[in-house]
């Protein structure tokens, strides 16, 4: 359902931070984990079409990723401290709306997510 193909990546002329990532994920809730500095934060926003890497592409669900606005509608991405990120009157809001399109629960959503004690 996500392919990243061949990403490189680096900040004006500075050390390559992603150099020839590549692999597939299917359907669900993933997490990406790794040392500080390691590039994750790059990679995702790469992957949303946050930034545009200097070689690469990114397909989800058969649709090319190259900007923040293609990515609309087929994936969203939590920060590791979604209070940064929510924007709605509620938790239990957001949720429910970015997974009213997906075959997955948003109570499962908000179990992995450990948000059950600021849900209202």
């Amino acid at each position: 359902m996500l392919r990243v193909e061949d990403i490189w990546f680096r900040y004006s002329r500075d050390r390559w931070i992603l150099r020839g990532v590549t692999f597939n994920i299917g359907r669900g809730i993933h997490c990406v984990v790794g040392p500080n500095g390691c590039g994750k934060t790059t990679l995702l926003r790469i992957v949303i079409g946050g930034l545009r890497p200097q070689r690469g592409r990114i397909v989800a669900y058969g649709k090319r990723i190259r900007r923040m606005k293609d990515a609309v509608g087929v994936m969203v991405y939590v920060p590791s401290n979604p209070m940064m990120f929510l924007v709605g009157p509620r938790v239990r809001d957001e949720i429910e709306r970015a997974y009213r399109a997906s075959d997955i629960s948003p109570s499962v959503v908000i179990d992995l997510l450990s948000l059950r004690d600021i849900m209202d």
